[in-house]
């Protein structure tokens, strides 16, 4: 706040920069009121006192780093989008954005790509775009190689615990002290492949769809696993022994008999140092049997006479707050513990269904909800449309299951991972979605990357729809523009829901530039 009151006084180029972030955020957070009136990035005239930190922005723009330079154009971007006169010196410091963004392409980082590309489209949609076009370029191609690099950092970090088990010597409690028995594991393929290298028979149960293992809600039925269970932590409410990490127990300890090995793994960052709580009850001799690379080993054994709960007594239920859209309450909505936001209605689905009012959705148009989760996003679209013919997909087996019951009008649905399941005959009017950026804990786009993939090859042309909400740092344009889509992004400086369409004779994989923003409030045909 204090930065803000000096922020017309400031001197210094690289104090204007993070002065004016300091006003965006203000800004995003209805925070205006930490603002002296006269400086309020709202108030009438209050461009003028912002005039020569601007200025000065500029003038840092050369010499600014990919991080400075990211929080400057996304902080551009939003106080672009007030109301107020200061437009002219906004769109001023485009050129030079552009330049720097173009210089810096190789050292820019995902987040950065996002907020450039989200503060470009904001800028330039005061009749600056063909400035930004270069721009556009860069970071389409710089947005190619941060995912590249971000799926195999995510990769590489989630291969560690399975590493460090597989390594782990038989006299220290290892996996090649087997015994020879059927082992489960429980949502970590890397185990699972290796196992079956060495000759071990295994038992699969992942909630999760993992490339060609399929997603259950529980442990497939069949003979008890007399070589145990390996459980890897999802990283989904799994600190402290949470709910997620408890079910994921309960289903192995139901596959296992008396006295038999389990092994739980995971990062550190997972929660799995205080995982061990969540073993009492159905384990004893909880240990850590090994650690490194910021994974950890704990080995147990199965406690007799102690059943485990059945699925059904995971199942909860919300009221699902559907009035914060403008739509009806929903009383029984069913959830079940690991789903996105608890099941509920999270505040980027509510972002993008306040939007989704404002258009018409023909009767009988096909909607797919990709990545379901509990079925939210159907289950509006269906409150707006009763005639339409809504599809679920998702990769985990528990959201499928309650969405069934959250969604009983749905016309499919399909368990898989991104679009594995779904006939690649069927196509949609609209894929809407709020897609996950991350991998158990990591940053990932991959699911973002397939989902604009197999969206391209599945819309209905011409006329189909893409939808997407994520957060502002997140690159989806780039990633959109890559694909041959034409994107249309509207945002409160936070979130971003990007409209998009295949552009006319695309194909995947196709590109062609273009920045579009566009603060579209009117109710409108999309």
């Amino acid at each position: 706040r204090e930065a803000a009151e000096a922020l017309p006084q400031v001197e210094s180029p690289q104090q204007a920069v993070h002065g004016l972030a300091l006003v965006a955020k203000a800004a995003v957070r209805d925070e205006a009121d930490a603002v002296p009136r006269e400086h309020a990035p709202h108030a009438e005239g209050a461009w003028h006192g912002l005039r020569r930190p601007l200025e000065l922005a500029l003038e840092a723009v050369p010499g600014l780093g990919a991080r400075d330079l990211g929080l400057l154009a996304w902080a551009l971007g939003r106080l672009q989008g007030r109301p107020g006169s200061g437009a002219q010196y906004l769109v001023g410091l485009l050129p030079a954005l552009t330049e720097r963004a173009v210089a810096l392409r190789d050292e820019l980082g995902w987040k950065v790509i996002g907020q450039l590309d989200y503060g470009l489209r904001a800028l330039g949609g005061s009749g600056a775009i063909a400035e930004a076009a270069g721009a556009s370029r860069a970071l389409e191609c710089a947005g190619t190689r941060a995912a590249a690099e971000l799926a195999a950092a995510s990769a590489r970090a989630n291969a560690a615990p399975a590493t460090l088990l597989l390594e782990l010597p038989v006299g220290e409690g290892g996996l090649s002290a087997l015994g020879g028995g059927t082992v489960l594991v429980v949502d970590d393929e890397g185990v699972a492949d290796g196992l079956e290298a060495r000759g071990c028979a295994v038992r699969w149960w992942g909630r999760f769809c993992a490339g060609s293992r399929g997603g259950r809600p529980w442990p497939p039925p069949g003979p008890a696993c007399g070589g145990g269970a390996v459980v890897r932590l999802s990283g989904v409410q799994s600190n402290f022994g949470g709910a997620s990490l408890r079910l994921a127990l309960a289903g192995a300890s139901a596959a296992l008999p008396e006295g038999a090995p389990l092994w739980l793994c995971g990062l550190e960052e997972e929660g799995v140092g205080e995982a061990v709580e969540a073993l009492r009850g159905l384990f004893t001799g909880a240990r850590e049997l090994t650690c490194g690379g910021g994974a950890r080993v704990i080995g147990a054994r199965r406690r007799g006479n102690t059943p485990a709960k059945p699925l059904c007594e995971f199942l909860g239920s919300v009221t699902m707050p559907f009035h914060e859209v403008g739509l009806e309450d929903v009383d029984g909505w069913q959830v079940y513990p690991g789903l996105f936001a608890g099941g509920g209605l999270d505040i980027m689905t509510a972002f993008l269904l306040r939007r989704l009012r404002e258009v018409d959705v023909a009767p009988g148009a096909q909607i797919m909800d990709f990545c379901c989760g509990s079925g939210a996003i159907a289950h509006a679209a269906l409150q707006l449309q009763p005639l339409a013919r809504v599809f679920l997909a998702d990769a985990d087996a528990l959201a499928l299951e309650v969405a069934k019951e959250n969604v009983p009008q749905a016309a499919g649905r399909f368990l898989g991972d991104a679009w594995h399941a779904v006939p690649p005959e069927l196509k949609f009017h609209w894929i809407v979605s709020n897609p996950p950026v991350h991998c158990r804990r990591q940053d990932d786009l991959g699911v973002v990357e397939k989902l604009i993939a197999g969206a391209a090859g599945r819309l209905l042309r011409p006329g189909g729809r893409l939808w997407i909400v994520a957060q502002v740092h997140v690159p989806v344009g780039p990633l959109l523009e890559r694909r041959g889509f034409r994107a249309l992004a509207e945002s409160d400086g936070r979130f971003v829901l990007w409209r998009a369409r295949l552009r006319r004779g695309a194909v995947t994989g196709a590109s062609e530039a273009a920045l579009v923003y566009e603060p579209a409030r009117k109710r409108r045909r999309d």
